[in-house]
């Protein structure tokens, strides 16, 4: 194992440290959400009657944001293609952590670098409807707009490298490789790529403590994954013997 500089191991551990963060802090939230109570029958209605009911219908939901697209057009679209370009992102960056060649990511990293360079006009185009929209503006945090920039400068940096230094990509490849094997190398200095892991590393810390949590936690909300019921079953209070 050649020499690793000090900037690598830096960089090296700070990789591992959000790699941590993100997937113990991912799955402890979830377990918090699961292990929450729903003292009260509240499924969004109409909702199914039955469990494979509701099943079949968050499928459908997850994958068209149905409730979205009935809610508001405007931010189901914007929110609609952020995803879309994010899942085939997510698919392409996958071939940067495994070793031998994989005939599907392979397949689908065109569409992936189209995404890449697609990616900031959603950002961008939510960014703006939470300025010009009362109701968003409204209920905007600082949050939402961090979450949203962190995500354009970690778009832009990694496009910039796209056009810029695309022979970095070979190095980008053996980087992180190495990090998954558990025999680092020393990291690639261009800016870009230092920039862009940076920023994917904020990502990983701050992931778990945001609203993006809304991945996974959107599946032990109450309101989409109870059945409608009220009248077949009788709906028992969780905290009911504690609260006596």
């Amino acid at each position: 194992m050649p020499e690793l500089s000090l900037l690598s191991v830096s960089f090296i551990a700070a990789g591992y440290l959000a790699a941590a963060v993100f997937i113990i802090g991912f799955f402890w939230k979830l377990w918090l959400y699961a292990i929450t109570p729903s003292p009260l029958k509240i499924p969004l209605t109409p909702a199914p009657k039955t469990a494979v009911g509701v099943i079949g219908k968050n499928i459908v939901d997850i994958f068209t944001f149905r409730s979205l697209f009935n809610s508001d057009k405007r931010i189901w679209l914007g929110g609609y293609l952020l995803h879309l370009a994010l899942l085939l992102l997510f698919l392409r960056h996958l071939n940067f952590f495994i070793e031998t060649a994989n005939g599907f990511l392979e397949s689908i990293e065109p569409w992936g670098v189209y995404a890449g360079f697609f990616l900031p006009a959603p950002l961008l185009y939510l960014m703006g409807l939470r300025k010009a929209v009362d109701r968003l503006a409204y209920i905007s945090a600082m949050a939402d707009y961090f979450a949203l920039a962190l995500l354009l400068l970690t778009a832009l940096t990694g496009i910039s490298m796209k056009i810029y230094v695309p022979e970095l990509v070979q190095e980008a490849n053996e980087f992180t490789t190495g990090l998954v094997s558990l025999n680092p190398v020393n990291i690639p200095t261009h800016p870009l790529f230092l920039s862009h892991f940076t920023l994917a590393l904020i990502l990983g810390f701050y992931f778990p403590l945001s609203k993006l949590m809304h991945s996974g936690g959107l599946l032990f909300s109450p309101t989409i994954t109870q059945t409608e019921n009220c009248r077949e079953a009788r709906h028992v209070n969780p905290w009911q013997d504690k609260a006596r």
